[in-house]
């Protein structure tokens, strides 16, 4: 009887979940709401004298079977609850992907606009396409030397025309970076590239405080290498160091749970919910032992 009646109940809750969500998707299913928008397309590509042939209910099915095929999958998730855990925690991850991503592909093209509109990089192109070729040059004397001490024969030739290979490279090099500098602390250029770093900086903050968790942690990492990132990105992500997002406690409930494999109430005399404070990756809660 226990077990009768222990089916039952899951039955019943995979049912109810499981017509809770098609009642959710309700507005999706019904034929009017699917047709109206397949009919607008319909005459749109037919406007477009394009793909004559394709006909409005070719593009979605319309069939009682889709009604089906929700309830079907809602009553697969209702009959567990760990498949709806499972769900959610997947539709995070792929949020947090989208973020990541959408927050990469603004910045670059942020940078790659301000690049094409920099009227400095055709002056300097050429310029950098002959330190090109004096690197290449060197490269190609250095392998020479190496190979004449190799063989054991006299490599005296072949290491003065290294030396002075490398010798000139750096040298324009040098002259390259100082031209460089010059440039871009004229014509307000040094104030542009300020302004784009400070905008990337903000989506990335926005970014790791949205993702929260390791992407916190990767950002505070990105504010301490100041000798390799712009300052407005070091000054920006060094807010994480103070400020982080607190989690719920609804997963505060769940971690004690799965970690000490029992309900709070149960563990401890009192636990406070809000938190002391919030790190990258754990916060802190007042409590009393029983």
């Amino acid at each position: 009887p226990e077990l009768a009646a222990m089916a039952a109940w899951r039955a019943t809750r995979a049912v109810t979940r499981g017509a809770g969500l098609c009642a959710s998707l309700a507005p999706l299913v019904r034929p009017a709401r699917l047709q109206a928008p397949l009919r607008s397309f319909n005459r749109f590509v037919h406007q477009k004298g394009a793909l004559n042939q394709v006909r409005a209910g070719w593009l979605l099915p319309q069939s009682p079977l889709v009604a089906v095929a929700l309830v079907g999958f809602g009553g697969y998730l209702g009959a567990d609850e760990k498949r709806c855990d499972l769900l959610v925690e997947y539709g995070k991850a792929a949020l947090r992907a989208f973020r990541l991503l959408t927050c990469c592909i603004s910045i670059a093209y942020g940078y790659k606009q301000a690049k094409r509109l920099d009227s400095h990089g055709a002056y300097l192109s050429s310029e950098e396409e002959k330190h090109k070729e004096l690197q290449i040059e060197a490269g190609r004397a250095e392998r020479a030397r190496r190979q004449a001490v190799m063989d054991g024969v006299d490599a005296a030739e072949a290491e003065a025309e290294a030396a002075r290979t490398r010798h000139a490279a750096m040298r324009f090099g040098e002259e390259l970076a100082a031209k460089r500098v010059a440039l871009e602390d004229s014509d307000n250029n040094n104030k542009t590239w300020h302004e784009l770093h400070t905008r990337g900086a903000q989506k990335m903050l926005a970014m790791c405080l949205a993702n929260g968790g390791i992407y916190v942690k990767l950002g505070q990492h990105i504010a301490q290498l100041d000798y390799i990132v712009p300052e407005p990105y070091t000054k920006a992500l060094s807010a994480l160091f103070r400020t982080n997002m607190t989690s719920p406690w609804e997963d505060v409930v769940k971690v004690i749970r799965e970690d000490l494999g029992a309900e709070p109430e149960e563990l401890f005399g009192s636990i406070e919910r809000t938190p002391l404070a919030s790190a990258s990756l754990a916060q802190v809660h007042r409590a009393t032992a029983r």
